[in-house]
């Protein structure tokens, strides 16, 4: 039997070394915790996204990797996606970092976002989730 993943939410709100975006986001799922991607990547003000960017750029330095992890991790939880396995951790954090890259992309106008697609369900790889703008 595998270990289902689960992130201690109000431990994230109290973790200082954590942005404040990572801990809003953590305080919000404890008063709502089903949340979206598409609904998440939607609400994200350009500020947020750029934050995003910037941890998924410099993932590979230390607190900034952690909390790219915690971030997919938070948000995998809240769509009903529990996590059992590092291999599931690295194949979220890849798919999440392609949705932020993809996310930014589509507030350039390059890209058409299927918001309702979004997901890291099992079925997500049958999505299209971006799709070139057809001029």
């Amino acid at each position: 039997m595998t270990k289902e993943m689960l992130i201690n939410l109000p431990e994230v709100v109290a973790a200082k070394r954590f942005s404040s975006f990572t801990r809003l986001l953590a305080a919000n799922l404890m008063k709502n915790p089903y949340l979206t991607l598409g609904s998440f990547f939607k609400s994200l003000s350009a500020e947020d996204l750029d934050h995003l960017l910037d941890l998924a750029e410099h993932e590979g330095e230390g607190d900034k990797a952690e909390e790219i992890v915690l971030i997919t991790l938070l948000l995998a939880q809240a769509e009903g996606t529990l996590v059992s396995n590092e291999s599931r951790i690295l194949e979220y954090c890849s798919m999440f970092k392609m949705m932020i890259a993809g996310c930014s992309l589509h507030r350039q106008g390059m890209l058409k976002c299927n918001f309702d697609n979004m997901s890291f369900g099992e079925d997500a790889s049958e999505l299209t989730v971006f799709e070139p703008i057809k001029e």
